[in-house]
């Protein structure tokens, strides 16, 4: 059926972008997929699918070099991932394209790590969302 299909191309789009559960379910709920928000009996097609990929709704954190440590953090309001490099010698680290409403997440991220906020940078103009990189300043 449609809707099997639906579920077939999400966790296929899903494991080749690397999504975690939490980006697509977003997914899901932006493109109006039918077996995501219209269908009463599609649960446990849902539930299956979103139990085929990672958990990491909120944050990743590993360490894909040496000395370095890569975090990814993600608001599903916005679909904005932010990212935090850090250097595990000096423990300092930057924070790419902040959420102005996950300011306090953010920032505790760090601090489990811890790591100590350097930088904040932007690297472009958000529409989608308000940068927290003001506020952290102050």
């Amino acid at each position: 059926s449609g809707n099997h299909a639906g579920v077939a191309l999400l966790l296929w789009l899903g494991k080749k972008a690397n999504y975690s559960a939490e980006s697509a379910k977003q997914f899901a709920e932006d493109e109006d997929l039918r077996f995501w928000r219209r269908c009463t009996t599609c649960g446990p097609m849902r539930d299956w699918m979103v139990g085929k990929l990672p958990k990491l709704d909120a944050l990743t954190a590993f360490q894909p070099m040496q000395g370095l440590v890569f975090q990814q953090l993600f608001d599903p309001v916005s679909s904005t991932f932010t990212y935090a490099l850090g250097c595990v010698e000096t423990q300092e680290t930057i924070l790419i394209d902040p959420v102005l409403e996950q300011k306090d997440r953010d920032l505790a991220a760090l601090r489990e790590q811890g790591l100590s906020l350097k930088y904040v940078v932007n690297t472009h103009c958000h529409a989608d969302h308000i940068t927290s990189g003001g506020m952290i300043r102050k």
